[in-house]
């Protein structure tokens, strides 16, 4: 209902149908069993190629529209050690040897020198290593042109006539402006921040940028006051305050210096129950500003600031406890399932006896930057509450399940604790999002909501207190975060 203004019901019902369609699954559970293991893992997050190409084109200054296929295929494969693998290493070097010895008209073909090298096919309409939205017919090949027409020539000529002779006034206007301005008594005109070429006061305005291309991007207002603040300090000189009334380009990048690219915030063992290290980029700030899909490094952010804010020094570090995600989730149980049992264990192990009630929290991925869970464990009694903002249930997740049982029963096997029951695990019937990208947002909440009411026993139905959560439940721990 939300978006009904631009999606019709028939519209809405084809994708619904096409989403449940027996083929769609099968194509779908073939990409993903695909994309599971692969042989050279991308490591921008979700930096995709696009972004990527253009903050390395940014940061060499290049003139460049455009990096080769292989360039950035091995760029968007180093990690933030700056680390390339042996494997990685040797296709980009078999790309630079090949790309040197095919004639410039092979590449017509549609397959790429990187698709060459991995020997693989080209998908239909796409490019391998430049992302989304580059087709083989674009990339390859010049787009076809028609010759305009006279009419259209003169047309042309016309607008441009007019352009010029716009110039030429406004110059004009500007030149006029500019001696007034050197005549008048500019005491008290000549502060900080009043430029002459603009008149004084609060005037309407476009907003252009010349980079990639001369285009503009907004409309607003230029603030041209004597002793106009930013933030409570005086701007630079040189620098107007403009606000912003209709955005034209919403992707536009302002041509600001980019000073700080990440920071690192570091953990108390109070917090994961041992010692551990956040890098936090801009990548996981956007997250933030353009609400999207939450990665670890802001789940985590948030942990370290409830535990410091609401618990650190009270009784409530008895009661609950964190089980750091970048240990266990899919993609490690996976891969080494005795491992990450062990992770948990270890875990378990390092908070104490836990014969009292006490809660861990396991914010859990279903991997490759899917869906958020969480999982809330109490040692003592044997329950495990599943909280998940979409429907289902455990059950979707066979290998955590099985995973966080053997982890329980192997901790309560070292501390000679009797085995009273089975494990029981509850499904509550939590706050649900309506949306593809809030379940990180709702998993901090869920935690959040937990501690602020002290509650181990989690309700089947959830605390009546939040029976749903609005979008200003989720900004407030943006703005927490932030």
């Amino acid at each position: 209902m939300k978006y009904a203004e631009i999606i019709s019901a028939e519209e809405w019902d084809n994708f619904v149908a096409k989403r449940r369609n027996e083929k769609f699954h099968e194509v779908s559970d073939k990409n993903q069993k695909r994309a599971s293991k692969p042989a050279y893992p991308y490591k921008k997050g979700r930096t995709g190629y696009a972004r990527l190409q253009q903050r390395i084109l940014a940061e060499e200054k290049s003139d460049a529209t455009s990096l080769p296929e292989h360039v950035l295929w091995k760029a968007a494969r180093v990690g933030k050690d700056g680390a390339v693998v042996e494997a990685v290493q040797n296709v980009y070097d078999e790309c630079e040897t090949l790309s040197q010895t095919l004639p410039s008209t092979e590449v017509q073909d549609c397959r790429s020198v990187l698709s060459r090298v991995l020997n693989v096919p080209e998908y239909f309409g796409r490019v391998r290593g430049k992302g989304f939205g580059v087709t083989p017919s674009s990339f390859y090949k010049k787009p076809k042109t028609k010759n305009p027409t006279n009419k259209e020539v003169m047309e042309t000529l016309a607008e441009l006539r007019a352009q010029v002779l716009e110039l030429q006034k406004e110059n004009a206007r500007y030149r006029e402006e500019m001696c007034g301005s050197e005549a008048k008594d500019t005491s008290d005109r000549a502060s900080i921040n009043c430029q002459p070429k603009f008149p004084e006061g609060i005037t309407p305005c476009q907003l252009y940028l010349s980079s990639p291309t001369y285009r503009i991007v907004g409309k607003g207002k230029v603030h041209n006051t004597s002793g106009e603040l930013l933030h409570h300090n005086p701007l630079p000189v040189g620098y107007m305050k403009v606000s912003i009334d209709l955005v034209l380009d919403t992707d536009a990048l302002l041509p600001l210096p980019d000073v700080v690219s990440e920071t690192t915030v570091d953990f108390d063992e109070g917090v994961f129950g041992i010692a551990h290290s956040e890098i936090i980029a801009k990548e996981d700030m956007q997250q933030l500003f353009e609400h999207e899909e939450l990665g670890i490094a802001v789940i985590h952010t948030y942990i370290w600031y409830m535990y410091d804010t609401l618990m650190r020094g009270t009784e409530l570090c008895n009661r609950f406890n964190f089980i750091a995600a970048s240990r266990i989730n899919t993609t490690l149980i996976t891969k080494n399932p005795t491992s990450v049992k062990n992770e948990l264990v270890d875990r378990f192990m390092a908070a104490g006896d836990n014969t009292t009630p006490s809660l861990y929290f396991l914010p859990f991925n279903s991997g490759n930057g899917g869906h958020w869970v969480l999982v809330a464990m109490d040692l003592s009694r044997l329950m495990v509450y599943y909280l998940d903002s979409l429907s289902g249930d455990c059950s979707k997740y066979p290998s955590m399940k099985k995973t966080v049982d053997a982890a329980i029963l192997k901790f309560r096997s070292k501390k000679n604790y009797r085995n009273r029951k089975d494990i029981t695990w509850v499904r509550v019937q939590c706050p649900q999002q309506n949306n593809s990208v809030d379940c990180g947002f709702f998993v901090l909440r869920f935690m959040r909501d937990i501690i602020a009411l002290n509650r181990i026993d989690i309700p089947k139905m959830y605390f009546d207190e939040y029976k749903s959560y609005s979008r200003a439940h989720l900004d407030e721990m943006k703005d927490e975060l932030c």
